[in-house]
């Protein structure tokens, strides 16, 4: 946890089995696609096409498996990583409340926060995909948010049962 005089950091990481489903899932769709220039098509281009998809395909995995991560920098400073660009930063003072919202169906539960802007309109920002961090890593992320906003209104359903306050 971080204290109000820590100048740490703290980072959430995406579960890797997400990103390993997903560039499976395009493997099999760019296997199909290919299944005629494999069948008809010369060796070696089919060859040159393999290991530029399987380039692709691996640095998709290590961007979202590796590069993808949450950080809080020393309670002023909250900001997202997606495949290694860093996204808007947030400072957790401004943050008024963080929920949950379900999506596809309820298929996934989206977590986004309503944040006030510097100009004082207040907008809300997703935050995280419920299902896109390690298990125990929400509520490690909303426990690291409280501590540096105590006054933040957090969904209960996010903390889990045995981290209600």
């Amino acid at each position: 946890m971080l204290n109000s005089n820590s100048i740490s950091e703290e980072r959430f990481y995406f579960d890797s089995s997400i990103a390993t489903t997903s560039v499976a899932i395009f493997a099999v769709g760019i296997l199909l696609m290919m299944t005629p220039l494999i069948l008809a098509g010369p060796t070696q281009m089919t060859t040159l096409i393999i290991i530029c998809v399987t380039v692709f395909l691996s640095l998709l995995w290590i961007g979202f498996a590796r590069g993808s991560y949450i950080t809080i920098e020393g309670n002023k400073r909250l900001f997202g990583t997606v495949a290694f660009i860093r996204s808007r930063t947030s400072d957790p003072s401004n943050i008024i409340s963080i929920r949950a919202r379900a999506t596809f169906g309820g298929l996934m539960t989206e977590v986004y926060m309503m944040y006030r802007n510097p100009d004082g309109t207040v907008t809300d920002r997703t935050l995280v995909s419920k299902n896109s961090l390690r298990k125990d890593d929400l509520p490690r992320l909303l426990r690291s948010i409280a501590t540096a906003n105590p006054t933040i209104d957090i969904d209960r359903t996010l903390l889990g049962k045995s981290h209600q306050r």
